[in-house]
């Protein structure tokens, strides 16, 4: 028997996103679709938190800081957001979430990550969804010892590079909420 997995979630969630995203930047996508997280993210941002506990999360995909505001609200200890965009609107958002929680959020460009990392509990790829980007994604979190995966863009027709990457990593689904996974690192070697 298949067992399908649905979330629902509350209006308060509606609510709440239109509150945290409120100061940010609006976007959208092709025809119009909003890109990024949404109310629906919240809850699945919350499983995750349920699941893995992390204190620290290393975020891969800063865009328009929507991800980024849901963390802070669900209160993660520390944020560190890495985008390779320099767009106005991406830069604003980063500017605007580091005035609203300067000890607890953090803002780099790819290109000037810098060399040493604080430690983190999890990392949030939502970047780069080739194969060859989300492999990237996930080096550099098993090069940095990140014990959890949390992946956006699950299903192949909005990250057709997730499932096959995640595949070729020692990394165990621990849970498929909604469109995003939650993975952690097993103990296979990796080189």
């Amino acid at each position: 028997m298949n067992v399908e997995q649905i979330h629902l979630h509350p209006k308060y969630d509606d609510i709440l996103f239109k509150e945290l995203t409120a100061l940010l930047p609006a976007g959208a996508g092709a025809a119009g679709i909003p890109y990024g997280s949404n109310s629906h993210s919240i809850q699945y941002f919350r499983d995750a938190l349920q699941l893995a506990l992390p204190r620290r999360v290393l975020e891969i995909g800063f865009n328009l800081g929507y991800s980024s505001a849901i963390w802070l609200e669900l209160g993660i200890q520390q944020l560190t957001a890495v985008d390779i965009s320099t767009r106005p609107e991406t830069l604003e958002a980063a500017e605007t979430l580091t005035k609203m929680c300067p000890l607890r959020f953090c803002y780099y460009n790819r290109k000037n990550l810098p060399e040493s990392h604080d430690f983190f509990d999890l990392i949030f790829i939502d970047g780069d969804h080739s194969e060859r980007g989300v492999l990237e994604d996930i080096d550099l979190g098993l090069r940095l010892g990140i014990e959890h995966f949390f992946f956006d863009d699950w299903f192949p027709h909005w990250g057709p590079g997730t499932q096959p990457a995640i595949a070729q990593r020692p990394l165990k689904i621990r849970a498929i909420l909604g469109n995003m996974v939650l993975c952690q690192k097993t103990d296979e070697t990796w080189v």
